[in-house]
């Protein structure tokens, strides 16, 4: 029964028949009783991972815990930090988010002990990308710099997949441009090696990510594709994900009806991921207390204690919102500011409200500017001395972009702040007056010219003759495409551009 049990669960998983798959692992640990460590630990984490993606994230904790356990009692350092890493996902779905973060740190610490490997591309990939879901933007960008290099280097296409997740979905806060072409990437990298749930995110990601900032007919694309993607292959942790974020943006787009439709379903569901909860009992408070309709407080409230518990502004906020919302509409006007307290604690650069990023796992975000920054005479960035040594050539906004890799409208707002800061009207003025000051624009070294050169395989091969297409509704940039290594060493160096 073991034996025939576990190869119906592999074959399913490969398949996509992931309910399937968890049920079969159930059953061959059933019969596992007297089987070795190592080989019960195996199938202790494949059954995770199929809970995992069933949205049965309670078994997956469960079990992961109990493989966790044997790896270490087998001093097997390797499959303990490859599943340290693995598991900081269940650890963000059940909405502890510090903890996430913690397990994913843990895993690279455990793997730098040891030559570098296959293990410790995927520990840095989940470092990069709950980062990310922390809004740790800078953090996540350094860290994925060093995801993308191992990954490339033991050809991991399912980390190097992740890895461009985690920084194309930072981009919708930093370069919203150039997400959807990271995200696009992702994907393509994800469906060519079959990582289905790894495809899943990337569309979620780009639904979420462009509803986010408001770019709706993208997100509305993204999502309807996900939705269909995920049914298919029986990743209903992702789908309910999904089917959160259209609820969400159907509300904010007046589509009250669907919106509550979709909200009051998943809010009925067994949904078992913190955070597809959360926005989905958000956006059914929020819809009740704008009809008017009776019992919008007890949706709000339960989505607060879920929210508060993960500490991430991308939670709170709004549920915060929709609280204060209720309030002002109910006539309780002077209870609003307390009940946004905690958010803009979690969103102020000031020195106090520090301590609400450290709980919610973000402890790299800049607080105040680096060192390099208070050193130079004008207060410029790494970034504005790279614009700034272009000034002088001559070159318009849409020279430098291409030179540096970034949108023609980031460039038009370095330039801007240069200006302001060096006191003057003119390009030639402020290169005159850096001159005069004694501040030394400076350029690194060239940046990557094709998306290729992202790509798994061995050094030296020549690029695709054929660049694939961008995402529909997606203009694509000249040159730039996904970030390379130079890129994100440069990012890291400056995360205030």
């Amino acid at each position: 029964m073991l034996e025939h049990a576990t190869a119906a669960a592999e074959r399913a998983a490969a398949l996509g028949a992931h309910r399937e798959a968890a049920g079969h692992y159930a059953m061959a640990l059933r019969s596992a009783g007297g089987l070795a460590s190592r080989r019960l630990a195996g199938l202790l984490e494949g059954y995770a991972v199929e809970c995992a993606y069933t949205d049965r994230v309670a078994e997956a904790l469960d079990a992961s815990e109990r493989a966790l356990a044997l790896w270490r009692r087998e001093g097997d350092r390797e499959r303990e930090g490859a599943l340290l890493a693995r598991r900081c996902w269940f650890l963000w779905g059940d909405g502890r988010s510090a903890e996430a973060l913690e397990s994913a740190a843990a895993a690279v610490a455990v793997l730098e002990e040891a030559q570098a490997g296959p293990a410790l591309a995927a520990a840095y990939a989940w470092l990069a990308y709950i980062r990310m879901l922390a809004r740790d933007i800078p953090g996540a960008i350094e860290t994925v710099r060093r995801a993308i290099e191992l990954a490339e280097r033991f050809g991991q296409h399912e980390q190097l997949a992740r890895a461009l997740n985690a920084v194309g979905s930072a981009e919708w806060f930093s370069d919203p441009d150039q997400a959807p072409l990271t995200l696009g990437r992702s994907l393509e990298v994800a469906r060519e090696h079959g990582h289905d749930q790894l495809a899943a995110i990337a569309m979620s990601n780009l639904g979420s990510g462009a509803g986010e900032i408001r770019r709706y007919p993208l997100a509305d694309r993204w999502l309807g594709e996900a939705v269909a993607w995920c049914a298919e292959r029986d990743l209903d942790a992702n789908l309910r994900y999904v089917h959160a974020w259209l609820a969400r943006y159907h509300f904010e787009q007046g589509r009250w009806s669907e919106a509550g439709t979709a909200a009051a379903s998943l809010a009925g569901e067994l949904v078992t991921m913190t955070p597809s909860r959360i926005v989905a009992l958000t956006v059914l408070g929020r819809l009740r207390a704008r009809r008017g309709d009776p019992d919008a407080l007890a949706p709000l409230e339960e989505a607060w204690e879920l929210a508060a518990r993960t500490g991430d502004l991308q939670r709170t906020w709004p549920v915060a919102a929709g609280r204060a919302e209720l309030a002002w509409l109910s006539g309780q006007a002077a209870a609003v500011p307390e009940l946004v307290a905690g958010p803009f604690e979690l969103a102020s650069p000031a020195a106090g409200p520090q301590l609400g990023r450290r709980r919610a796992g973000v402890g790299r975000l800049p607080r105040r500017p680096r060192p390099t920054t208070l050193a130079n005479p004008a207060g410029l960035t790494a970034r504005e001395l790279e614009v700034l040594a272009l000034l002088g050539p001559g070159l318009r906004n849409a020279d430098i972009a291409r030179r540096l890799h970034i949108s023609e409208k980031t460039v038009d707002h370095h330039v801007s702040a240069v200006l302001a800061k060096l006191g003057v009207r003119s390009r030639h003025e402020a290169t005159q007056v850096a001159a005069a000051r004694g501040i030394a624009p400076k350029m690194g070294s060239p940046r990557p010219q094709h998306r290729d050169q992202l790509r798994c395989g061995p050094p030296g091969r020549p690029p695709h003759s054929g660049q694939p297409e961008p995402p529909a509704g997606v203009r694509r940039r000249e040159h730039a495409a996904i970030p390379g290594p130079a890129e994100l060493r440069r990012r890291a160096a400056d995360p205030h551009r």
